[in-house]
This record gives C-alpha cells, sequence and structure tokens, in this order.
C-alpha cells in the first residue's frame, strides 16, 4: 500500500488535503507500480497514516470588484474553485475533483446562487488502458542445452 498526497482542496483559507491509499508494490527501481486495488483487498492497511489533514491555513485575499458608488461593505459574492486535483486513475476512466466556495470578502458564505456553482467533479483519462504486455518466454542463464550423447567411449 502507497499513499499519495492530493492538492489542497482550497486555494487559500482553511481547506483539506486528502491523501489517498493505492494498492501497489515496490519494484526493481526502487520505486512504486500501481496494481489493481483487488489485489489488495485482505491486506492490512496502516493504522498510523492520516488519511486528512488541514491545509492553507491563511485567510483569503478580498475580491478586488467593488460596485461604482458602493463601499467594501457591500461587495458581491462569488464562487471561488481551488484547481483541479490530480485524475483518480491514469487511464479506464477516472474522476478529478476541485473544492467551491461562495465567499464574501474572502470569507465563506451562504449569498451566491447554486443555479451558477462550478461543477466540483468531472471525468478525466476516459481513454482505454493499453493492453498487458505478455511477457517472453526465456531460458534462464544458468540452464544450458545437453549436449548430444557421444557414440563409443568416454
Amino acid at each position: 500500500m502507497q499513499g499519495r498526497e492530493q492538492q489542497c482542496s482550497s486555494s487559500c483559507g482553511s481547506g483539506v488535503q486528502k491523501r489517498e491509499l493505492r494498492c501497489s508494490e515496490r519494484d526493481t527501481r526502487g520505486g512504486f507500480t500501481e496494481l489493481p486495488s483487488r489485489r489488495c483487498r485482505h491486506t492490512a492497511k496502516p493504522l498510523n497514516l492520516d488519511l486528512q489533514q488541514l491545509c492553507n491555513p491563511g485567510a483569503c485575499p478580498e475580491p478586488a470588484h467593488i460596485s461604482p458608488g458602493r463601499g467594501p461593505s457591500t461587495m458581491v459574492s462569488g464562487w471561488f474553485s481551488s484547481p483541479w486535483q490530480q485524475c483518480s486513475v491514469s487511464c479506464g476512466g477516472g474522476v478529478q475533483t476541485r473544492g467551491v466556495q461562495c465567499l464574501r470578502q474572502g470569507r465563506p458564505t451562504a449569498g451566491c446562487l447554486l443555479h451558477q456553482r462550478p461543477v466540483t467533479s468531472r471525468a478525466c483519462n476516459t481513454h482505454f488502458c493499453p493492453a498487458a504486455r505478455p511477457v517472453p518466454a526465456h531460458r534462464p542463464p544458468w540452464v544450458t542445452a545437453a549436449a548430444p550423447p557421444r557414440k563409443g567411449k568416454p
């Protein structure tokens, strides 16, 4: 099992950063090769691994759009989105997610129109996965062809 951190759910203000566990095994180069999740279904998950943590504790900057003749106290609320996270899979159809918040003066609020809310997930990497290449059959170097039997005396 290997954990991979995702981006923070918010680019400012308090967000959440998740760590996703993936089924994998160490390869010969010291890296990890991802495996189908069914291969790890009987593997115990680490108990000491935090799968979620707070991130970007700083306050969001205040929006600069002020209506003419109005002060900062009447600033408009608006939807703000964090960047799209990495796709959940490299092929075969996955999901990308992002955080979306309604903010007014950099603070969460309920003053945004729901029908204008940006989407929080989308399909990604919908192409088929390449077929696994068959491992070529080869003889280990210590196996040699047997010499034909000699006729006569040794």
